[in-house]
């Protein structure tokens, strides 16, 4: 009995017909009928019966079929599990990262970085930090990039960058005539708030309480660029991740400096059984090198 013999039999069971069967298994006729026959004599008894030109499953062959599906699904993930390893040996990852980083930068980075790395394959998800973290442990992804507390401990990851959060404005508003934004300039005005989870959204508040100032907000959102979508269709401000800044595409928008400063902090952090890695790590000095020059430079990732 072979493994070819029971592909042969399924297909049979499933088209009905041998000419079918054959196309599905892209065979010959004869092939396909000459398989169902070995398969007949290694098992002892017949598992179709012929009537009128056309094919019947037997008792038998109803009871043989599903001890076959199961030993075929097996089958299967055998070969789904080679594939995989072949990808990894060849550089497949998938990479978890926060929505102000999968949303603009890492795109156009994985593009430029995949160019000088042509066997790599790339699955790019975004999620929440503290999912990410959690995937990290548990293995579900290969690389995680978060936006973490400058004290959390990872030591299987490494800090990536520490940068000031801007405050998004829309052109026409009486504070873009001033090229830094002090808290006490937001009293009264309209923001778009980061979720409750944020760091900076509970930053921010205490920065409100601390100085007395009280804003108007019935918005919040969890991501930068939601938030400047926002203020580009309304007058209202936002404090926004300044990787944004340096991907955002819109043109009715300036960003300026913000104090007291809101620094985020942002980190890679490795699978364990992945940390080793170069193409990861060179990755990551990829990432770390193009983004801090673009910040250095006032300028755009994108």
């Amino acid at each position: 009995m072979t493994l070819r013999q029971l592909e042969a039999f399924r297909a049979l069971m499933i088209t009905r017909t041998v000419t079918q069967a054959a196309a599905f298994l892209s065979i010959s006729q004869p092939a396909t009928t000459r398989l169902i026959s070995d398969l007949e004599t290694s098992v002892g008894f017949p598992l179709f019966e012929r009537r009128q030109g056309r094919l019947f499953p037997t008792h038998e062959a109803e009871e043989l079929l599903r001890e076959v599906e199961r030993s075929l699904v097996g089958v299967q993930e055998i070969a789904y599990a080679a594939s995989q390893i072949q990808k990894a040996q060849k550089g497949q990852f998938h990479i978890a990262a926060a929505p102000c980083l999968a949303s603009g930068a890492l795109p156009f980075l994985l593009h430029n970085f995949m160019q000088e790395h042509t066997d790599l394959s790339v699955k790019l998800t975004t999620h929440a930090s503290t999912t990410i973290m959690d995937m990290v442990q548990n293995a579900k992804c290969d690389l995680g990039m978060v936006i973490l507390s400058s004290d959390y401990p990872s030591p299987l990851g490494e800090h990536l960058f520490s940068l000031d959060s801007k405050i998004a404005i829309p052109r026409n508003h009486p504070l873009a005539q001033k090229s830094e934004i002090h808290v006490t300039d937001l009293q009264g005005q309209t923001m778009i708030l980061g979720s409750h989870d944020m760091d900076t959204r509970q930053a921010f508040g205490l920065l409100l309480v601390s100085h007395g100032v009280k804003v108007f907000s019935n918005v919040d959102t969890n991501t930068s660029q939601t938030m400047c979508s926002f203020v580009e269709s309304g007058n209202c401000l936002a404090i926004v991740d300044p990787i944004t800044v340096i991907t955002y595409t819109g043109n009715n928008i300036i960003f300026r400096n913000f104090s007291p400063r809101l620094m985020v902090h942002f980190s890679a952090l490795y699978r364990a059984d992945k940390v080793a890695l170069r193409v990861l790590r060179d990755f990551v000095h990829y990432v770390k090198t193009n983004v801090t020059m673009a910040i250095a430079q006032n300028g755009k990732l994108l």
